[in-house]
């Protein structure tokens, strides 16, 4: 696994039938990334997100952790 920190996002909210939504993520490393989610995963992540702690995001599973530390690689 490959965790990275989360250092900036956006949220652009689709007004559309299927109700979806899209988050871009960038890393310390300028990497960014950009996810359409459904309504439910788009406000979860978002939630997430604008929390007190960091977030981390594991790129080979596509996975979110928030946490004052770094995760350990396993």
């Amino acid at each position: 696994m490959s965790w990275n920190k989360v250092t900036d996002y956006w949220a652009e909210w689709k007004i559309e039938t299927d109700r979806r939504g899209n988050i871009g993520l960038t890393f310390g490393d300028d990497k960014r990334v950009l996810y359409d989610l459904s309504h439910e995963n788009f406000i979860t992540i978002l939630n997430l997100l604008q929390g007190d702690k960091t977030v981390w995001f594991d790129d080979e599973d596509e996975s979110f952790r928030a946490s004052g530390e770094e995760p350990k690689r396993h």
